[in-house]
């Protein structure tokens, strides 16, 4: 599986999946089964991260001093800058 579903596309082919709509479903030529479980996992994945990030802000970061604070706030600013440009540039092909 190449292909990233959204979270929209994965909730309306759900809603197929409980209406049994097969025939009409966006993913009718997928395998589903591969596909939820690929999105059930990397969702998992980047909960896990975000619940890493959380505590490190939560315990590690008050050890910092002024400076350490700012570089790494440049930082996160910084990382999630080339996140958004990333986005940007999937979503205009």
């Amino acid at each position: 599986m190449d292909k990233k579903f959204t979270d929209e596309e994965i909730v309306k082919a759900a809603l197929y999946c409980t209406a049994e709509s097969c025939e009409t479903c966006p993913l009718r030529h997928e395998s589903c089964a591969k596909i939820f479980a690929a999105y059930i996992a990397d969702t998992s994945k980047q909960a896990r991260m975000q619940d890493v990030l959380n505590d490190f802000e939560r315990y590690i970061s008050q050890m910092f001093t002024a400076d350490q604070r700012k570089a790494y706030d440049v930082g996160k600013s910084y990382q999630a800058l080339k996140q958004l440009t990333k986005l940007a540039g999937e979503q205009s092909d």
